[in-house]
């Protein structure tokens, strides 16, 4: 069994050296097990290094998308990004009672003369325009984590301002706070698929996180949800979210109930979203705080005019020999402009007078304009008419792809040929691949409903979303189409009062002279105690042709509520604002007459009108009331 042992033998060269070789390896192995708990740490440093560097990676990326989409989110954006014309949003908060116990600086803010003799009117803030109230910015309204509703008639701004604060916070701007710590997530309600009604089992995060990977394309997209998890979970992202006010009331209800359920998990969540002047829906009981986007003053008008003016010589006409003196009229003469309008309608007016294709300077005429401009061959103006109305008749904020190209090709009597020449094949590579996406990577020959689909995309008139759900990117633009496409409005479309198409539709039906009775009716039935018909009414004066009978009576009705006591103060600041808005030529003269009214708080609110007309003929007759008897009349003075 151990026969083998008679053959074993032992070199000793051999054995020396394994036993001094052992008691090295020993040796060393006592002088460096010290520092092998650092090598661990040093490797587990490694290793989080590149786990880092991949986050930023997936940061990099989705912060330059967020970017990119945002400078995009104008009226023009695709001439030129926001950041070139953009006039910085701010916000009026509502007046605090001076406390004696606040700092100085506070005191001063809230106990200023404008805030004591200035109404606060969230819904008709164009009274104050001109004047230097308090204020703040989105990024300011958002540092100690409220949840802000951003408010606004139609053309406010609202979604240019949620696509500043979403580039600002993109571009770690350390002018938003600590919000430049966040990651932004800039989405439109439609961009999220909302379930229509939301169970125990949906999960608000994912259903949220499926819309941002879906506007992200391109990405390691399990690496990027992970990411965008994490910071939602951690409270380190904020969501700015468009399009709630643009949503019809069954629409509305179903966001609200996801933003609820969402609030459930993430209770912490920073959130910033759109709201109409007149519904809010259920967003103040979830925790929302409704603050008001404040109208440009004069001297940020002229700013826009000069930040466009430098944006449309340095893009679209940088071979202009001499720009220098058409600049300088049209400066001068936006100063001496008294009129009252919106961002949205400086926007297009200022755009049409660049173009050369405005043909007068009102609100209706840059609408012209625009329009004009948009029509091609493959969307001619009657089919984006018929197309706003469709949208009106279903009572729906947006469409499907599939509807809208068959729809669309009801006005291309070309639709059944496809077109043979090269210029009708384009290829799409650099858009989104993801299935819920109409235009994947392809190359084919198109049909003419696909076309103006294309164009209209590609102009910003539509806008799509997921689903393959197509909206007009402005109810405004989209009522104006379609009150041209509607000849007798129905009783129950006049009734749907609250959804901002729905508004703006009976808005331009109004000013055609289509909805007198309606009028008539609204200026004879009892009123209710805020006078929403007459006020709603009053918002359209502006522009309506002077002809118009209803228009009279609107003007002289508003009138009479302006001297009537019975009617709280607030509400009669309204109807004063109604007048400033109104843009007609007799306001100045009436506010200069009501000026010399027996009546205080008469005094009082043509003060303040003739202050936000800018009417420098009411100057003596406002010096004089420095020595009125009541206190509230000389601060307005």
């Amino acid at each position: 069994m151990f026969s083998w042992l008679k053959n074993f033998r032992i070199d000793h060269l051999s054995f020396w050296l394994g036993f001094v070789a052992a008691g090295i390896f020993w040796w060393l192995y006592k002088k460096t097990k010290v520092y092998i708990p650092k090598l661990k740490e040093l490797k587990d440093q490694g290793l989080e290094i590149t786990r880092q560097h991949q986050l930023t990676a997936d940061e990099i990326y989705y912060s330059l998308n967020v970017l990119e989409i945002a400078q995009n989110k104008h009226l023009a954006g695709a001439f030129f990004p926001l950041e070139t014309i953009i006039i910085p949003p701010i916000l009026l908060p509502p007046p605090l009672d001076f406390d004696p116990d606040r700092d100085i600086p506070e005191n001063l803010a809230t106990a200023s003369i404008t805030s004591q003799v200035l109404p606060y009117l969230p819904d008709w803030p164009e009274l104050n325009a001109q004047y230097p109230v308090p204020t703040l910015t989105p990024a300011e309204a958002l540092q100690k984590g409220s949840r802000i509703i951003l408010i606004g008639n139609p053309g406010a701004g609202k979604t240019t301002a949620l696509a500043y604060l979403a580039s600002q916070i993109a571009n770690r701007d350390e002018s938003v706070g600590v919000l430049a710590n966040l990651m932004p997530v800039f989405l439109h309600i439609l961009d999220i698929n909302v379930p229509t009604e939301i169970s125990e089992k949906d999960d608000p995060v994912e259903i949220l996180l499926d819309a941002i990977i879906l506007q992200n394309p391109g990405r390691n997209a399990r690496s990027l949800r992970k990411h965008l998890k994490s910071a939602i979970t951690e409270h380190k992202a904020i969501l700015l979210l468009d399009g709630l006010d643009e949503l019809n009331q069954e629409e509305h209800h179903r966001a609200v109930s996801y933003l609820k359920k969402l609030f459930d998990t993430q209770n912490k969540i920073r959130i910033i979203t759109t709201g109409s002047t007149q519904y809010v829906g259920g967003l103040i009981q979830i925790g929302f705080y409704p603050l008001t986007l404040k109208p440009w003053s004069a001297i940020e008008i002229e700013q826009f005019v000069e930040k466009w003016d430098s944006a449309w010589y340095t893009t679209l006409a940088p071979e202009q020999p001499d720009p220098s003196s058409q600049s300088f009229l049209l400066k001068n003469w936006i100063k001496n402009f008294k009129m009252v309008f919106s961002p949205l309608e400086w926007s297009l007016l200022i755009w049409g007078i660049y173009a050369g294709d405005i043909h007068g300077l009102s609100a209706m005429n840059a609408l012209e304009a625009y329009i004009g401009r948009i029509s091609t061959r493959s969307a001619p103006r009657l089919a984006l008419e018929s197309l706003a109305k469709e949208l009106l008749l279903r009572k729906q904020t947006f469409i499907s792809y599939g509807q809208a190209n068959r729809f669309l090709s009801k006005f291309n009597p070309d639709q059944a040929v496809i077109a043979a020449s090269a210029d009708a094949e384009y290829q799409t590579s650099e858009i989104d691949s993801s299935e819920n996406h109409h235009l994947r990577q392809r190359k084919q020959k198109v049909s003419s409903s696909e076309r103006a689909i294309s164009d209209l995309l590609e102009s910003g008139v539509l806008s799509e979303h997921a689903q393959n759900n197509l909206r007009f990117s402005h109810p405004l633009i989209a009522g104006y189409l379609a009150s041209f496409a509607i000849t007798t409005p129905k009783t129950e479309f006049q009734k749907d009062e609250y959804w901002e198409l729905n508004k703006e539709t009976l808005h331009f039906l109004a000013v055609q002279d289509k909805t007198a009775l309606w009028h008539k009716q609204a200026l004879s039935q009892e009123a209710d105690l805020l006078f929403t018909n007459v006020l709603r009414t009053a918002r359209w004066l502006r522009d309506t042709p002077p002809e118009l009978h209803w228009r009279t009576q609107t003007l002289k009705y508003l009138l009479g509520l302006i001297h009537s006591q019975s009617i709280p103060f607030a509400v009669r600041a309204r109807f004063t604002a109604a007048f400033v808005v109104s843009n007609d030529s007799s306001v100045p003269l009436l506010f200069e007459k009501l000026l010399e009214n027996g009546t205080t708080d008469v005094r009082w609110l043509a003060a303040l009108g003739a202050g936000a007309i800018r009417d420098v003929n009411a100057v003596p007759t406002l010096r004089k009331l420095f020595a009125d008897p009541d206190p509230n009349v000389r601060k307005a003075a």
